[in-house]
């Protein structure tokens, strides 16, 4: 497997001819139909210039690649290294590039014989009527009928979907006890790293052939601290109930902050415990310890540029949680007994 400047040449592995193809509409147009003609690739998105993603078999494995021009290669790497020392399942992702088509590359992590069951399932199972009543009061207009389940991926109401799905089972309280575990995790991790993409479209539930049953690993965390956290929204909340609703139930999902204080509002002690102990993560000399871990990996020194940027992002990250959990606390010891 070779590489060039870090980046693994899939060039090389899919027998495609090394160019730079983002440079003009038609190079990259001549890759679509390269990348097209071949058996064991398939392309899931694809737009001029600025999106590519598709996967495909080699050794005897099925890999996915993705690009977005608006967001660094890197990005996935630091993220995965982040999870790594959180203790979080994760993909190993690596840089790889298509002439100066640069992404990365993932082996596919999915079991074969568990059932993948989306977000968007869990919740339109158990919201239904709620979703038709929207669904009917927008149905002749243009709005994004799908986009109506928004207002349920926030913790109280996965929750409640969760019951409801495993309600005839007898060890449903385990189940749901489990996985809500995993879903605190993941809105924490959402909260230390800015995570703006955690809609249902990005979660799935996994059901094992044994009756075993858990939440997938987190991936497609690149879109990381992508604005100033004090006007960030997150797709995955804490509860409906701190969002201004419409008639219509239609919500503006509240910010990081506000989340934050909402969860520390109605968490128990060991939560909150566990969301300070992660902000480690965000400490300059643990994110000088990622880059060295991949430059290890790929052979090649992160660029100085990824690193400053990262540097002020993790900085400004850190001392927004920091005054915002301060907050929180002062709140909390002016509640009356």
């Amino acid at each position: 497997m070779q590489r060039i400047d870090g980046y693994i040449d899939l060039c090389e592995i899919l027998d495609i001819p090394y160019k730079n193809y983002l440079d003009t509409p038609e190079g990259y147009a001549l890759l679509y139909d390269l990348l097209r003609s071949k058996e064991d690739v398939n392309i899931t998105k694809y737009h001029p210039g600025s999106l590519l993603s598709f996967s495909f078999a080699w050794n005897h494995q099925t890999f996915y690649f993705k690009f977005n021009s608006n967001i660094s290669s890197y990005n996935e790497l630091i993220m995965e290294e982040v999870l790594q020392d959180l203790g979080f399942v994760h993909p190993a992702y690596d840089l790889a590039a298509l002439g100066n088509i640069k992404g990365v590359v993932s082996a596919n992590y999915r079991v074969v014989g568990a059932t993948y069951v989306s977000g968007y399932d869990v919740l339109k199972d158990a919201f239904f009527d709620e979703a038709k009543k929207l669904v009917m009061c927008f149905s002749k207009t243009s709005f994004n009928k799908h986009k109506l389940l928004d207002p349920f991926n926030n913790l109280e109401d996965i929750r409640y979907a969760l019951e409801h799905r495993y309600q005839n089972r007898e060890d449903k309280e385990e189940i749901v006890r489990h996985l809500m575990q995993k879903f605190v995790d993941m809105f924490l991790f959402s909260c230390i790293t800015s995570q703006s993409d955690y809609q249902f479209d990005n979660w799935s539930i996994i059901e094992y052939e044994d009756g075993t049953v858990d939440l997938e690993c987190c991936c497609d965390n690149d879109r990381f601290m992508i604005s100033d956290p004090q006007i960030l929204f997150l797709s995955l909340f804490v509860s409906r109930s701190q969002n201004a609703l419409s008639r219509y139930g239609i919500v503006c999902n509240a910010t990081l902050g506000e989340n934050l204080l909402r969860f520390h509002k109605i968490s128990p002690r060991e939560d909150i415990a566990k969301l300070k102990d992660m902000l480690f993560v965000l400490e300059s000399e643990r994110l000088k310890d990622y880059f060295a871990r991949i430059q290890n990996k790929t052979g090649v020194m992160v660029p100085a540029s990824v690193q400053v940027e990262n540097y002020e992002k993790f900085f400004i990250q850190k001392r927004f949680l920091k005054l915002v959990l301060e907050k929180s606390e002062i709140l909390q010891r002016k509640k009356p007994n």
